[in-house]
């Protein structure tokens, strides 16, 4: 372990040599911590959606540093504005209305934006908190101005969607008037509540009266007119009924017109088919009668031409011939007693 002087000994010559190593590096480390320094007196950087402003002893540069990394002058000051659509809130506003009602809104919503281009000029005139002197009393401003010439009633029930976009056309007009350049997009008002009566309550009471009544009509105006479509739908049917009746009756008419066309054509064409058919049937007759005549005429003729042709051959020989040839073609003759009498030759008185 040693003797305590040794000790002592070790921790002097520990000491001595830290001593030596820090002496050996105080001139980096002072020359780092210039640097530094340095750094941070003549670097800037402007932040994203911002632009910045420059400037040394009170006097702002003319230049707009829009973001990324800048060197700066020793002694200068930079301010970073932030040039997009941005959110300002006012609130408890005092909003004296014209019937002596003291109202309160709770806040006020204000949409606006800074242009990067008229930073310089904002910057100048107004600082950067130039929206606590062009927006924030200006909104109070106004909303006096508004609450002065309506009543509460109006404010707060009748005419309440219409206060904002009284009170962003009264914002732009007064930035154009100063030409401020600030953009103002849109305000959004809170409901207002009273400070010196239950006039607000009196007026929610009522227009849910109101708005219960309003109901109660459109309830009843809905069932008329359920019950007008109703009849109307009811109307509709029975006229249709009664067209597809009309027309059933009229197809049924139309059905027995042509039926009874039909048939009068028919019996037309059946009294024609008689009148042809005894027609027909007269001249038949008539041929078959003249047929007839003639034919009768021809037998007349023959058998006059037969009797004439009899006469010439009805002679004595043939009148023996004919009863000879007779005789031989009977099976049996019963010639009586007397038999030599029936083969004697026959007399004529020709």
């Amino acid at each position: 372990m040693g003797s305590p002087s040794a000790r002592c000994h070790i921790v002097r010559m520990a000491n001595c040599g830290a001593c030596c190593v820090l002496k050996k590096m105080l001139p980096q480390i002072a020359a780092a911590c210039i640097c530094v320094l340095l750094c941070y007196c003549c670097l800037f950087t402007t932040p994203s959606r911002h632009v910045s402003l420059c400037g040394r002893f009170g006097a702002v540069f003319n230049r707009t540093y829009y973001p990324g990394l800048y060197v700066k002058g020793p002694w200068t000051q930079c301010t970073p504005l932030f040039v997009q659509e941005q959110l300002d809130t006012v609130k408890n506003v005092q909003c004296g209305t014209l019937d002596g009602i003291q109202l309160e809104i709770p806040q006020i919503e204000i949409h606006n934006r800074l242009p990067a281009d008229m930073a310089y000029s904002v910057y100048l005139r107004a600082g950067k908190d130039y929206d606590l002197l062009w927006v924030f009393k200006m909104v109070r401003f106004l909303v006096a101005q508004l609450c002065a010439t309506q009543t509460a009633e109006q404010i707060a029930l009748t005419h309440f969607n219409e206060q904002d976009d009284h009170l962003t056309r009264a914002l732009r007009e007064y930035q154009v008037e100063l030409n401020t350049g600030l953009e103002i997009m849109v305000t959004k008002w809170s409901k207002p509540v009273s400070t010196n009566s239950d006039i607000i309550d009196q007026f929610g009471k009522r227009a849910l009266a109101e708005a219960e009544r309003t109901a109660l009509v459109a309830q009843e105006a809905k069932i008329k007119q359920q019950n007008h479509n109703t009849l109307r739908k009811n109307d509709g049917v029975n006229a249709l009924k009664a067209a597809e009746a009309k027309s059933a009756q009229m197809v049924m008419t139309l059905a027995l017109d042509a039926q009874l066309l039909r048939e009068q054509k028919g019996a037309e064409a059946a009294r024609i088919k008689g009148q042809t058919e005894n027609l027909i049937q007269l001249e038949q007759a008539q041929a078959s009668a003249e047929v007839k005549v003639k034919l009768a005429d021809a037998m007349l003729e023959e058998m006059k031409r037969k009797a004439e042709g009899n006469e010439h051959l009805l002679t004595k020989e043939f009148i023996e011939w004919d009863r000879n040839n007779k005789l031989g073609s009977m099976n049996k003759v019963y010639y009586g007693p007397s038999v030599d009498k029936v083969f004697q030759p026959l007399h004529f008185g020709l």
